[in-house]
């Protein structure tokens, strides 16, 4: 029953169905009653509607409600939800419309304008900046977060670091577009994954034009599949949602101590807290610990990622999930490539493929190379961007506390992924054993892995690098 469910946008008889009129009522109706709670902007409902009225001026449509949607969070003035990942861009601090926020509208809009400009006339450019866009484009950004160090009560260009830090690997999508041809396209064509109607977090979910034009619907048909795919992904978050909320209602410990617990909650420790010290535990409650977070974490990135998702395909856009059944990985890679998909691609498309065509040398120092240059240095470069608050205020202490443990993080997670495309290759033409019990030992290995590399990831307040590394070693039975 579950199987032909999720396979709705391949049945035929659906599909036709979905195309009369009261398919698309019934379409529209349960994806709005399915995001009325879940969706990180308040837009995204109207604008699904809009869009799937009027497919030819789907880009448009979504351009427009980017820019209400901005103009709405300054209005209300948003605060920063960094977990849910929407809009933590801009500092806005008091309710209200203010000079401050409406003037944070202002500088988002000419920044885009500026950086389109830019990508406009890439090919009458200087030769460097032509070959090199996505260089100039972050000497811009360090140069912006170095201003902003320098001044840092400035509240200009403390708003600008936060604007170019969150459009940074948007418009990196634009200029690797540039690089190609901007022919046939305008601004309304690029805005709307500048800055998504649909909320998002700094990477690009479904990318830039050139990956969304190859997934976007262009007749009826494709449309119904791509909304059809889009309620299944909505349904699934719903589905995951719930399976967290169970997780924080009869397993895991309150995260506050004065928070309410259910009388059938089992107080399993959360790992921040066995990791800092707070609770004593017997070796196997950490083991547990270690594993359940590494669901946790996992199913709350499928729920936003799907929602996400699920607009955009909604909208007609068919593009891929976010997070596609990591937990049944059954090597490094493929974990690393499903859990989050989209920053896998940014990675691989701006850090991994650039120093793989450059290099010239063996092929097992290439790759490894590459791999390090996407799951290392890329990597901790995207996280040191998020450090952005602490940067501008001064904290260094504070950055260096959060970027210590990432070294380690990023470090184990490229040599991991190395190791394991290395034994992939090795086996390249052996057959998989698919008997049951092997297949999960290597599910097992991969949950090892990614769950003690948690560890050095997990997010905490006063957690610094020594606090890991005991907890760490003290899993194995070693004295700390």
């Amino acid at each position: 029953m579950l199987a032909r469910l999720g396979d709705l946008h391949e049945n035929e008889r659906v599909v036709r169905l979905a195309q009369e009129p009261i398919g698309q009522l019934l379409i529209l109706g349960l994806g709005v009653l399915l995001l009325l709670h879940d969706t990180p902007s308040v837009l995204a409902a109207p604008v699904i509607v809009f869009a799937s009225q009027w497919p030819e001026r789907r880009r448009l449509v979504l351009s427009v409600a980017g820019v209400l949607t901005l103009v709405h969070a300054a209005w209300v003035g948003l605060r920063p939800v960094p977990e849910l990942g929407s809009f933590e861009v801009l500092p806005w601090e008091a309710p209200g419309a203010s000079f401050e926020s409406l003037g944070a509208v202002a500088l988002v809009l000419l920044v885009i304008a500026v950086t389109w400009a830019v990508a406009v006339h890439l090919p009458r450019l200087p030769g460097w900046l032509r070959r090199h866009p996505q260089l100039a484009w972050h000497a811009v950004i360090l140069s912006f977060l170095g201003l902003a160090c320098l001044h840092p009560g400035n509240a200009l260009i403390q708003t600008l670091v936060y604007t170019v830090t969150f459009l940074t690997w948007r418009v990196a999508y634009l200029l690797k577009h540039a690089q190609a041809g901007l022919a046939g396209t305008r601004l309304v064509d690029h805005f709307f994954y500048l800055w998504p109607a649909w909320g998002g977090s700094r990477v690009p979910y479904g990318q830039g034009l050139q990956a969304l034009g190859r997934r976007e619907a262009g007749n009826d048909e494709e449309l119904v599949r791509s909304q059809l795919a889009g309620l299944k992904l909505l349904l699934l978050a719903k589905l995951w949602l719930v399976v967290v909320s169970a997780l924080k209602l009869f397993v895991l410990a309150p995260s506050t101590p004065d928070a309410r617990v259910s009388d059938h909650n089992l107080g399993l420790p959360r790992l921040s807290s066995l990791i800092e010290g707070s609770h004593g535990a017997s070796l196997g409650v950490a083991w547990l610990a270690v594993l359940i977070e590494l669901v946790h974490v996992t199913l709350r990135l499928a729920v936003y990622g799907h929602v996400v998702i699920g607009c955009l395909r909604l909208c007609g856009f068919n593009v891929f999930r976010n997070t596609y059944k990591p937990l049944l990985a059954e090597s490094l890679v493929e974990f690393w490539g499903r859990y989050a998909y989209y920053f896998k691609e940014l990675m691989l498309e701006l850090f991994f493929y650039p120093t793989f065509l450059r290099l010239k040398v063996g092929p097992r120092l290439r790759m490894f190379c590459a791999v390090f240059a996407a799951a290392f240095v890329g990597n901790l470069y995207f996280h040191l961007l998020l450090e952005r608050g602490s940067m501008v205020s001064g904290d260094w202490a504070e950055v260096w506390r959060v970027l210590e443990s990432r070294l380690v993080y990023c470090f184990f997670l490229a040599l991991g992924i190395w190791l394991s495309m290395l034994r992939q290759q090795s086996r390249r033409g052996e057959p998989v054993d698919p008997r049951w019990h092997r297949r999960l030992l290597r599910i097992a290995g991969v949950w090892l892995f990614f769950g003690l590399l948690r560890i050095w990831n997990v997010k905490g307040d006063d957690l610094d690098l020594a606090d890991r590394a005991r907890f760490f070693v003290s899993l194995f039975g070693w004295p700390t």
